[in-house]
């Protein structure tokens, strides 16, 4: 199991009421955030306590008995995690729940270039919803935005010829060759721009 490369999991009771539907995981190739030995070790667990085939991978030994984890156990321990070593990055504990898995996911793999049809599909949203989970001030998704936008070329919004800009807003405008869409609005309108 340690040397898998795939893994495919099966709900049978999950948040949108679709039994039995699969997803699969793959490698990640970072030591520590990889679901494949994650799994691997969860099922040996499982395993080495003769755990019945239908418990669930979340499920823990206490005393003979076997006990499902539940979300405000692992908000328990997250926001104790938080309390620990939350400060320098600005957290406090009571701003974290079990539900900030989902959003720290669905930000994690629109960071990470996951195209929004794939990322509803591997979250299993049925909706939208998971653009309420994401945070859009972070650098990754928005850093280059203003770049893209200039650098789309030139468009007009308004129907017909455009006005020329003023001289006063030709002066503040800085040669930007690299820019093509302020190139253009530059050249057409002030015959001494590069």
């Amino acid at each position: 199991m340690l040397q898998a490369t795939f893994a495919s999991l099966t709900f049978t009771n999950q948040k949108n009421a679709v039994p039995g539907e699969t997803i699969g995981v793959g490698r990640t190739g970072h030591p520590v955030a990889c679901p494949i030995p994650a799994l691997a070790r969860r099922l040996h667990y499982l395993r080495e306590h003769n755990a019945p085939a239908d418990l669930p991978l979340c499920a823990h030994l206490i005393n003979g008995r076997w006990h499902v984890i539940t979300a405000s156990q692992v908000t328990k321990i997250l926001r104790a995690a938080v309390a620990l070593y939350g400060a320098p990055f600005g957290l406090l504990p009571h701003q974290v729940s079990a539900k900030s898995l989902r959003s720290s996911g669905a930000l994690a793999m629109l960071c990470g270039g996951v195209d929004t049809a794939r990322g509803r599909m591997q979250g299993r949203w049925l909706s939208d919803v998971m653009f309420h989970y994401l945070s859009v001030h972070q650098a990754p998704l928005c850093a280059d935005i203003g770049r893209r936008m200039v650098r789309g070329g030139n468009f007009d919004t308004i129907p017909g010829p455009v006005p020329a800009p003023s001289p006063d807003a030709l002066a503040i405008l800085p040669p930007a060759p690299d820019l093509p869409a302020m190139a253009g609005i530059v050249a057409r309108h002030n015959p001494q721009a590069p």
